[in-house]
């Protein structure tokens, strides 16, 4: 905890200078909606085995909205003879299809199976009645399971934020740079997960050299006694982390009453260690970065805009066919569009996006032996994330534009001219104009500015000033621009043109704005570590008073 104390008063500077700094991220035109349905997710029949007695045993089943899994012995879960187990779903499960296990199932039921494995607990393993239901059981448990591992990452506060780099730091001063997937999960389980990360090999070189009997047993055993470890870890941590908490309350009071009355000088000072510093580590910072990270760069940038601009592609295909599939079979009006919230959750609808975030499992791969980049997981599930907040997002402004302005509808017809209206709104066509190219000119459409400053002739300079075009457009921030180069037989080599194609859509805003945010995030947590690693010998503690 010193480390999280330290950065919490580090996070918290942060985070109050940053008030007084006008910019900060771009402002998302969709609404947003932050939390899953309350209701449950999914619900049915699985029979589940138990190791122990070696028995298959069927309960009926319900994810809930907070991604709990709960099992009963029959469907009447109301009743108050219905006995009732829960599981809080967590980032090291992995849902799969494949029995890993070395001893073998005793006579499963149906062929359909489906496990639940972790690193350190007992494997769950349940059996369908077809291939459907094993499918939409896998999607969801990946999704409670995707959704519980980044709860810290969907929050925007400095004690998250202290947290998370207090663990970098504790791991970086051992010689671990780079936190990768273990910064998945609650605190209590990124905090067992360190301490077992450390436990781990002390326990493995002791342990089982000392277990008798056959390697079946030996395993069994083995695994037995992980799951006890971790367990009183997890319960401990839980414990402290908890008792941590209350007092944190006390710190972030002390906090304000220190930091604020005296925030101009504390920022004086900081810029004046920062200057200090930056005089000592700039050059050799910038000669790593020339020949380690530049080289790689532009490649690893299009690696990731790559898939995750695919999966975008695919949110807004399909919301806009069930958009458009809702109003083609209209007949109660906003009633159907009230079921439109349950798109982002529902069973195997999403899984088009999320496999297209599964490529960066394959193109990132060479990260890990090149510069240490142990995160692609945590980079997966950031990425489907994303995909599924934009769908929320996208179905939430449709539906609070539909309550709006469904009720001035009085017949069919206006519902569904309504309906393409407001559908017109969250995705509206492109529209395409012709404008000169001089340079440093601004032009004014409606209340958005485009500024040009690289004129090209659309007939002999066809495209080679495409790249810096499109920058300085998007650079106003205004709006989300793209530039296309055509040739046009009329014009003259000493005409210069630009068919500019102007996106006013709030879903297409959204989703660049998201997807340079995205890129610019991992491009850090990729390189920074790699960087630290290797300038730290010479650079650590080159001012140890500026600690």
């Amino acid at each position: 905890m010193p480390y999280y104390q330290r950065q919490l008063a580090t996070t918290f500077l942060r985070r109050v200078s940053k008030e007084l700094d006008p910019q900060g991220k771009p402002a998302l035109q969709l609404l947003q909606r932050k939390k899953p349905p309350d209701a449950l997710l999914h619900e049915g029949f699985l029979t589940q085995y138990n190791g122990d007695t070696c028995k298959w045993k069927k309960n009926y089943f319900i994810l809930l909205g907070n991604c709990t899994l709960e099992w009963f012995d029959s469907k009447e879960v109301n009743s108050i003879l219905t006995h009732c187990w829960k599981h809080v779903l967590c980032f090291s499960f992995q849902v799969d299809y494949t029995h890993r296990d070395q001893d073998p199932l005793n006579g499963p039921p149906e062929e359909f199976l489906l496990f639940l494995y972790h690193p350190f607990r007992k494997s769950f393993c349940f059996c369908t009645n077809s291939a459907k239901s094993q499918h939409a059981w896998k999607s969801v448990l990946r999704d409670g399971i995707r959704y519980c591992s980044t709860v810290l990452q969907r929050q925007d506060s400095f004690e998250v934020e202290a947290f998370l780099e207090a663990v970098r730091f504790y791991r970086q001063e051992k010689g671990s740079y780079g936190a990768g997937d273990l910064l998945l999960g609650t605190e209590p389980e990124i905090l067992s997960n360190v301490l077992m990360e450390d436990l781990l090999p002390v326990l493995q070189s002791q342990v089982p050299p000392n277990l008798k009997g056959s390697e079946s047993r030996k395993k069994q055993t083995w695994c037995q006694f992980l799951e006890e470890v971790y367990t009183l870890v997890l319960s401990q941590v839980s414990s402290e982390f908890l008792d941590f908490q209350r007092e944190n309350e006390k710190l972030n009071i002390q906090l304000e009453k220190k930091i604020r009355p005296d925030l101009d000088q504390m920022l004086i000072l900081k810029d004046q260690i920062s200057i200090k510093l930056q005089a000592v580590i700039q050059n050799p910072v910038e000669s790593f970065c020339h020949l380690g990270v530049e080289p790689d760069l532009d490649c690893v940038m299009e690696e990731l805009i790559r898939p995750i601009s695919l999966g975008f592609d695919v949110v807004r295909s399909l919301f806009t066919d069930r958009i458009d599939e809702m109003i083609r079979h209209l007949t109660t009006g906003l009633m159907q569009v009230l079921t439109l919230g349950e798109m982002p959750w529902k069973p195997g609808f999403m899984e088009p996006c999320y496999e297209e975030a599964n490529l960066y499992k394959d193109s990132l791969q060479g990260l890990k032996e090149k510069f240490g980049f142990h995160g692609v997981t945590s980079l997966v599930l950031r990425a489907q994330n994303l995909m599924q907040q934009l769908m929320q997002n996208s179905v939430h402004t449709f539906h609070q534009l539909s309550e709006q302005h469904l009720s001035l509808a009085i017949n069919h017809s206006q519902i569904t001219q309504t309906l393409e209206k407001i559908k017109t709104r969250v995705l509206k066509v492109r529209c395409m104009m012709f404008l000169p190219s001089v340079c440093a000119k601004s032009y004014f459409i409606g209340s958005y500015s485009l500024c040009t400053y690289w004129p090209f002739c659309s007939v002999c300079c066809l495209g080679l000033c495409v790249p810096h075009m499109s920058q300085s457009l998007s650079c106003s921030g205004w709006i989300d621009t793209e530039v296309v180069v055509g040739k046009f037989p009329d014009c003259c080599a000493d005409s210069f043109f630009n068919l500019v194609v102007v996106g006013f859509q709030k879903f297409d805003h959204d989703s660049s704005s998201i997807r340079k945010q995205f890129a610019q995030e991992w491009l850090v947590q990729i390189f920074l570590p790699f960087l630290l690693k290797n300038l730290e010998p010479k650079c650590k503690l080159v001012r140890p008073d500026s600690e």
